[in-house]
């Protein structure tokens, strides 16, 4: 994430709203309301849809150590 862009928070807000209102939908679903929502902060879903993935930690290890909010995490049991 760009924290330099002059939309961060704006941006960092909406996708909160999102969550906060959709919690158990699925990160593609999101992407498309909030692209719906806000397309002048999002060039396309897919923007939208990897600042969702930021926020659920779904980008990746390296990433996760970047974003300190993790309200979005879900604890995801793993099968052996």
């Amino acid at each position: 994430m760009n924290s330099n862009s002059p939309y961060y928070n704006i941006k960092r807000k909406i996708i909160f709203d999102i969550l906060d209102k959709f919690p158990d939908t699925s990160i593609r679903s999101l992407a498309k309301i909030v692209y719906a929502e806000a397309p002048q902060f999002f060039k396309t879903v897919e923007a939208a849809r990897t600042h969702i993935r930021f926020y659920k930690s779904k980008l990746g290890a390296y990433h996760r150590k970047y974003c300190k909010i993790t309200k979005y995490y879900k604890n995801e049991v793993q099968s052996t």
